[in-house]
């Protein structure tokens, strides 16, 4: 059956008419999901993540909070652990996110930074030795992102000479110098890898993730590093998106592609669109490129209204199609980046609708995904109804999507005052 649209004419009326919300509804959300992040987020990582047999943390935490201490790790969630609790401490000066961020740093620089080649490993196990020795793109601009807030918190000298040296062997090694952006993937000195190593993206040379999470780590670490070859390539990462990413016609990402930024693919990531409508505007603004800034803000808005199409009159917004086809339902993050997205596209276009969406999204998620029980986020909404058994942390499952919309809407609420 071809996709379809879940918005019905009661969304539309919804979204169309005059707005019920007011710029005091963003202090409203804000105390919500300030609530939420101390009481169910935060705890939950306290008193769950910590691998107090291996060291660091558990590579695969369970729906009901209990630890697998055989699970392997992997550098994504540790980047993302890392990034959290930084960001969680630098907001507020609370010993215990810096010794959890502290944890964090001191795990992967013992297990995950390649001393040798640079860059990280992918995946260790329990404990700590190398299982997959492949250096993923995607997985280093987590570590750049980490690392560079890491130092931002606490001011750790090493931290930033770690984030600098993987942007320099990014630089050297991944950086297409006749395309621009990114190459993907990579052996562990940074060599080609064999045609018959499988991986999670195919045949694709480039993609939009990986170029978006890019972006993400490099204005992050321009914030604290103002180096003009960065600063370079920042900009080519946000002109980039606007120009070969982001289709013009439906302001949606392209996802796959090859080398030439030809798209190889039909996705509509709808979690992805609402993420990047937001990261873009950041990057513009930490990079203070005033005409870029103009530029992206407003295809951010627009890409905002094209997320409409996948959201459902509930409040829940459908992760993604592929071949036109619906194929996933909601998942956590997305439902949290929606969040985010659409009180940004409210202060960029001072339309007061933008607050009704954002508002209803958290009303879906404060209903049907945060598990009051053993705390934390479910994955997700399927088949009608919630994903209740799947893990609450694994590889992709982590504090930094939901917890980033808590600090973000919290921010942008004090900005306000």
């Amino acid at each position: 059956m071809a996709f379809v649209s879940p918005l019905s004419v009661e969304a539309n009326v919804l979204f169309t008419t005059a707005s019920t919300q007011t710029p005091d509804s963003l202090k409203q959300l804000a105390a919500a999901v300030e609530d939420n992040l101390r009481t169910n987020i935060i705890p939950f990582w306290l008193d769950h993540s910590v691998d107090t047999i291996n060291g660091g943390f558990f590579g695969v935490v369970d729906a009901k909070g209990q630890g697998d201490p055989q699970a392997s790790k992997g550098l994504i969630l540790n980047a993302r652990i890392l990034w959290t609790f930084s960001a969680l401490y630098l907001m507020e000066s609370d010993p215990r996110y810096k010794a959890m961020a502290d944890r964090a740093y001191q795990y992967l620089d013992t297990y995950f930074i390649d001393k040798k080649f640079g860059g990280a490993f992918y995946t260790v196990d329990k404990d700590g030795n190398c299982l997959v020795d492949l250096k993923y793109t995607y997985a280093n601009a987590f570590l750049i992102y980490g690392l560079s807030e890491y130092h931002r918190a606490t001011g750790s000298s090493s931290a930033l000479e770690q984030a600098k040296g993987v942007f320099n062997a990014l630089e050297k090694y991944a950086h297409d110098r006749q395309y621009g952006g990114y190459m993907e993937l990579f052996q562990r000195n940074w060599t080609a890898v064999p045609a018959d190593i499988k991986n999670d993206i195919g045949d694709a040379e480039k993609t939009m993730n990986t170029s978006l999470h890019v972006m993400e780590a490099f204005a992050n670490l321009y914030r604290v590093w103002k180096s003009p070859q960065l600063a370079e390539r920042l900009e080519e990462m946000i002109t980039l998106c606007l120009q070969k990413i982001i289709n013009p016609e439906t302001h949606r990402q392209f996802y796959l592609f090859n080398r030439d930024w030809t798209s190889t693919a039909n996705i509509e990531s709808y979690g992805h669109d609402i993420e990047s409508s937001w990261l873009l505007v950041e990057a513009a603004e930490i990079l203070g490129n005033e005409e870029l800034i103009g530029q992206v803000k407003k295809t951010s808005v627009a890409m905002a209204e094209a997320t409409l199409k996948a959201l459902h009159p509930t409040g829940r917004l459908i992760y993604e199609s592929i071949d036109g086809k619906n194929a996933g339902s909601l998942q956590w993050w997305a439902q949290a980046e929606a969040i985010v997205g659409f009180v940004n596209a409210w202060q960029l276009s001072n339309d007061p609708t933008w607050i009704d969406r954002a508002c209803l999204a958290w009303d879906f998620a404060e209903k049907n995904l945060i598990d009051n029980d053993y705390g934390e986020w479910y994955w997700g909404w399927a088949d009608g109804k919630v994903v209740k058994t799947a893990p609450k942390v694994s590889a992709w499952k982590c504090p930094y999507h939901n917890g980033r919309m808590c600090m973000e809407v919290i921010r942008r609420a004090r900005n306000r005052e």
